[in-house]
């Protein structure tokens, strides 16, 4: 096959496939630790705070650490004072 004048084979295509597969999981990758601290947070009964920083804390590495070690922290918290729909 010729695109723009270079010719184009199986393996080049293998090529580009392997290289959207590694891209695809590593974005997979990075989605999943970025919202790690949101997903235990969320088990630990935390306010929506721990997740937003975890996903906004994720650009610089500190601010997600603390979300993560901030997720684990046990909560007193009552959320179902300002759940929607609670009155």
């Amino acid at each position: 096959m010729q695109v723009a004048g270079i010719g184009l084979d199986f393996w080049d295509f293998a090529t580009f496939a392997a290289f959207a597969l590694v891209g695809g999981g590593f974005l997979g990758l990075i989605v999943f630790v970025l919202g790690l601290p949101g997903r235990i947070a969320v088990a630990w009964q935390h306010p929506e705070a721990v997740n937003l920083l975890g996903w906004v804390g994720g650009f610089t590495v500190l601010p997600w650490a603390q979300a993560l070690v901030w997720s684990f922290k046990p909560s007193d918290w009552d959320q179902s004072r300002f759940s929607i729909g609670s009155q």
